[in-house]
């Protein structure tokens, strides 16, 4: 029965089988044809002194030889090593740190070699002492190589997850907000029509909540972002700006600044005014029935002071030791838990500080360090 070449079990000619070779020999060649052709190249000058040597076989002269061997299997075992956690378009670059140690310590080499003999100073078997530099600034080459390639792959996949970083954040900044919006238009138009009702209110709520989540991490990919270049800012404008936002996004809550706010400059970046925003909201989500929230700032040599004291029912001890930690929300919070991890992220970038205390008669009061510029 005749059987056809292209069935299951057939074996694969010869140009199947080099169309496989090639790719292969193709990937190889970058990461061990220079490693390789540097110690093959090396291993002449030794073994030829070694042969010519009247004393041969001697311990030393064995060892001119076995170095040359020990580091050529040193490099391409790291070179094996490295090759199989990083990218073919790597190979030419690691081979190329290879190449340069060998050329630099080489010459290097030469260079010293050729010094002592122009200064009278007999030197035995010159050209193994440069063959045996240059092949040891050719294994130097790889390690600095290694290090080259795994901190430039490390940087790439950096790159790609800020890029992807960013990408997030504007679609939950732009796209997903809009979607909460609208479901909250919905739900309002729903409650004006069929009347006042529990779900309704919590859609309201959670539509609230996924828009402060939304703020939150946008302030913190911010955070990540900025490159924490330091410099004057003026924080009576900050916190101006701060009580008018607290006044417009909480209408119900009356937000007050106590005494004239100090001339004063601090050391921070655009994301001071958030160390405020947030403070604000966490007091008036935590004050009372009618939240009253007073802000005041007392200027001192180093550092200015700043004093957020609302009117809720204090913090409770149970979080106090853990409140500006990642996630940590009290039991009325209505918040993401973020906001309070925001602050003190910022604050340590800032070389500020922020402490918890109670009220006077009732509630909790931030008091917030920062140094003054300059």
């Amino acid at each position: 029965m005749a059987v056809d070449r292209g069935e299951v079990g057939a074996r694969p000619g010869r140009r199947d089988v080099a169309r496989g070779v090639v790719p292969r020999v193709r990937r190889v060649v970058p990461w061990f044809g220079v490693p390789v052709i540097v110690g093959l190249v090396s291993l002449p000058v030794p073994l030829g002194a070694e042969l010519a040597s009247p004393d041969l076989g001697t311990f030393f002269g064995v060892l001119e030889v076995l170095w040359p061997l020990a580091l050529l299997a040193l490099m391409v075992g790291l070179t094996h090593r490295v090759r199989c956690r990083h990218d073919d378009d790597s190979g030419v670059r690691f081979a190329g740190w290879c190449l340069t140690g060998w050329l630099f310590v080489g010459g290097l080499g030469l260079l010293l070699v050729g010094h002592q003999v122009d200064l009278g100073v007999g030197v035995r078997k010159p050209w193994v002492v440069v063959n045996d530099m240059a092949i040891s600034g050719a294994a130097l080459g790889l390690l600095v190589g290694r290090y080259d390639v795994e901190r430039r792959a490390e940087y790439a996949e950096v790159r790609r997850l800020n890029r992807r970083l960013e990408f997030l954040n504007d679609l939950l900044g732009h796209d997903v907000r809009n979607d909460v919006a609208v479901i909250d238009a919905y739900a309002r138009e729903l409650a004006a029509e069929y009347g006042p009702d529990e779900r309704f209110d919590r859609i309201g709520r959670k539509a609230d909540h996924i828009t402060d989540l939304i703020r939150v991490a946008g302030e913190l990919n911010e955070t990540e972002a900025t490159d924490g270049e330091l410099g004057p800012v003026d924080l009576s404008a900050v916190l101006r700006r701060a009580v008018e936002q607290a006044r417009e996004g909480f209408p119900e809550a009356t937000v007050r600044v106590e005494g004239e706010l100090p001339d004063a400059a601090v050391r921070g970046d655009s994301l001071v005014g958030s160390v405020f925003d947030n403070l604000l909201r966490n007091a008036v989500q935590h004050g009372g029935e009618a939240p009253e929230v007073v802000v005041s700032a007392t200027a001192f040599e180093d550092a200015v002071r700043v004093r957020v004291a609302d009117d809720g029912p204090g913090v409770p001890r149970s979080i106090r030791e853990d409140l500006f930690a990642e996630g940590t929300a009290g039991e009325r919070s209505g918040g993401t838990g973020l906001g309070l991890y925001l602050v003190r992220r910022l604050l340590d970038r800032y070389d500020g500080r922020i402490e918890v205390g109670e009220n006077d008669p009732t509630g909790t009061v931030f008091t917030v360090r920062l140094p003054r510029s300059g």
